[in-house]
């Protein structure tokens, strides 16, 4: 088994996410750049899985650590796989 350590605040994206004006007066929602710098932080640190365009069946078993018990533990799972980009 391989472990990867990935050091940094999971961002709760709820709270991260800013309208901006599209097309034809609509609006649309992005990502604020507490979520995309989080995002660049993690591929960065990403060595051991990055690009292995994994194809298969595999297992995947994530140890969250957080500075305080208020942070929201299925939203670090769906962070940290957005970020990696599985």
């Amino acid at each position: 088994m391989e472990v990867e350590i990935i050091h940094g605040q999971i961002v709760a994206k709820a709270n991260h996410y800013q309208a901006v004006p599209g097309k034809f007066g609509k609006k649309r929602i992005i990502k604020d750049e507490v979520i995309r710098a989080y995002e660049r932080s993690f591929i960065e640190q990403c060595k051991v899985y990055r690009n292995r365009r994994i194809a298969t069946r595999f297992r995947l078993f994530v140890r969250v650590f957080h500075s305080s018990a208020k942070f929201d533990l299925d939203n670090s799972l769906k962070r940290s796989s957005i970020a990696c980009k599985w």
